[in-house]
């Protein structure tokens, strides 16, 4: 649908309900940079009419696919290589990435974005992988969706769709077919802290995003005077050491342990793999962790 048609029906729905939050499926298999602009996701959340003028806000949001096209050679296999690039390369072209719609797969695509009938598995049967990706879309800019059933590990190594026609939908990923929404997955008390967390810092839930380091993947997040710095390694755990950040003193909502940033630096010492540091300026609430077997 062409920019125009999208903003004159949504600006209707917007008139009966101010400040009414609406987001599409721009759909691009990878970074999003390999066809005309005004097909490129950027475009529908602006309003200027050239590739390079980066100004207007539609008040349209897109799915982040240039985001969910990188989990195939990352988060997938315990990485964070290669997600900082796409912040540094392609938020700047949105009205606001903070209103971005994040996710890891969805009813038609797996993490690698691959289709159903390409030998495509939604992820993942390692659980240590499944911690690592909500770690990155519950810090990250954007607002963080999880396709239901996720978090029970109901869909793990099965096809998104139909592949054949003696298929059975309940054999495959495509929707959730089941006896309990609660199978005591690791997943499940997972994000519940991590939706503890977001609570505790409106940095969190939206600020701006600033890239600090690329791998272990070292960022800061901006809202006004509230700022959070957030660090993770990939499962393999690593030694991080923070620098180019905001001054001042914070907290760590995993562990409780206080840090002072001075000179723009700070040592986190060790952090396990699956597991991150989120400190928060100025927070003095203590540890928010308490039902994660990752979050260490």
């Amino acid at each position: 649908m062409p920019r125009e048609d999208v903003v004159a029906m949504t600006s209707k729905w917007q008139k009966y309900k101010p400040g009414l939050f609406i987001y599409g499926e721009a759909l691009i298999k990878g970074f999003g940079d390999n066809t005309p602009y005004k097909l490129l996701p950027w475009y529908y959340t602006r309003t200027s009419t050239s590739e390079s003028d980066k100004s207007g806000d539609s008040g349209v949001s897109v799915l982040d696919f240039s985001l969910m096209s990188t989990f195939r050679d990352n988060v997938t296999k315990g990485s964070v290589g290669g997600l900082a690039d796409v912040f540094n390369r392609f938020d700047s072209w949105y009205a606001d990435p903070t209103k971005l719609v994040t996710f890891f797969q969805n009813h038609d695509l797996t993490p690698d974005n691959t289709w159903s009938g390409s030998g495509a598995q939604h992820c993942c049967s390692d659980r240590h992988n499944s911690a690592l990706a909500y770690n990155v879309l519950w810090t990250v800019r954007g607002i963080p969706v999880m396709y239901a059933g996720d978090e029970t590990g109901a869909r793990v190594g099965l096809p998104p769709d139909l592949t054949s026609s003696n298929d059975l939908v309940k054999d495959t990923g495509r929707l959730y077919l089941g006896d309990t929404l609660d199978n005591g997955d690791a997943i499940i008390p997972h994000i519940t802290d991590l939706n503890a967390m977001r609570k505790a810092s409106i940095a969190l839930r939206r600020g701006t995003l600033k890239v600090l380091n690329g791998e272990p993947l070292v960022f800061e997040r901006i809202y006004g005077n509230d700022v959070a710095i957030v660090a993770i390694p990939g499962t393999g755990g690593a030694n991080v050491t923070v620098s180019g950040a905001t001054d001042g003193v914070y907290q760590d909502l995993v562990t409780g342990v206080s840090y002072t940033v001075s000179g723009g630096s700070v040592n986190l010492g060790n952090i396990p793999g699956a597991s991150m540091r989120v400190l928060v300026k100025g927070y003095t609430g203590g540890k928010v962790v308490k039902n994660s077997q990752f979050l260490k």
